[in-house]
C-alpha cells in the first residue's frame, strides 16, 4: 500500500447460514454500492473512491471467507485452489 493511502474502516463480521463467516464495512447513506472482495479486485481498491462516494452514497464492502491478498504486491497474482 502506498503510505498516503486512506485508511479502511474496521470491518464487522457475521456468520453465514450453514457455516463460514463474512466481514463487511458499511459507510454513508443513500443508494447502496456493493463492493465484493475479489470482483474484480480487493475491497481495499475502494479506499480511494470511498471518500468521494460516502457523502451521497452508501458503500458496503463485503468479503466472504478467508480470501486475502496476503503479501501480494501490485501486479502479482496467485492461483486459488479449486475449492476457493
Amino acid at each position: 500500500l502506498r503510505p498516503d493511502a486512506p485508511a479502511d474502516p474496521q470491518p464487522a463480521s457475521a456468520a453465514l447460514p450453514g457455516g463460514g463467516r463474512f466481514s463487511y464495512t458499511d459507510e454513508g447513506s443513500g443508494t447502496t454500492v456493493l463492493a465484493v472482495h475479489g470482483h474484480p479486485g480487493s475491497v481495499h481498491d475502494w479506499r480511494w473512491l470511498a471518500p468521494a462516494l460516502i457523502p451521497t452514497l452508501r458503500l458496503v464492502r463485503w468479503r466472504i471467507g478467508d480470501w486475502a491478498l496476503g503479501d501480494l504486491q501490485p501486479g502479482q497474482w496467485r492461483e486459488l485452489p479449486s475449492a476457493d
